[in-house]
């Protein structure tokens, strides 16, 4: 049976909710909206299918963190490579595999994938 994750009361549910709705870093939104989520009692098995993030992040890296260190736990610094986060891939051999944005990213740039850019443009080379 899913479980409830307590959260401690460094904020409430409405300055969560403001939290989420104004940042505008994607990675600081996604974690002020997965504990807003929570707070408002929304298992933790819902608030991983809306945001893509895997149960474990949300309990380790998102509520651990937020439970420990308040606010200060969550605001993205210079230079964090974010490595707790993890996004669903889907579409893979594996939908379940999980990734960091850097890998993802990685993994563009050496297939050659160009966001935004036409499918009627010829495909990169391959160089292996």
């Amino acid at each position: 049976m899913p479980r409830l994750l307590k959260l401690e009361p460094h904020k409430s549910i409405e300055e969560l909710e403001k939290l989420y709705r104004q940042t505008q870093d994607p990675i600081e939104r996604t974690r002020w909206q997965i504990l807003w989520l929570i707070a408002k009692g929304h298992k933790v098995e819902e608030v991983a299918e809306v945001t893509g993030y895997g149960r474990g992040s949300i309990y380790r890296s998102i509520v651990g963190r937020y439970n420990q260190l308040g606010i200060d736990g969550l605001k993205k610094e210079s230079g964090d490579s974010n490595s707790g986060d993890r996004i669903n891939v889907r579409g893979d051999s594996n939908p379940n595999q999980l990734r960091t944005p850097r890998v993802t990213v990685g993994i563009y740039t050496r297939i050659g994938f160009q966001p935004g850019a036409s499918s009627e443009e010829p495909a990169p080379k391959k160089f292996y």
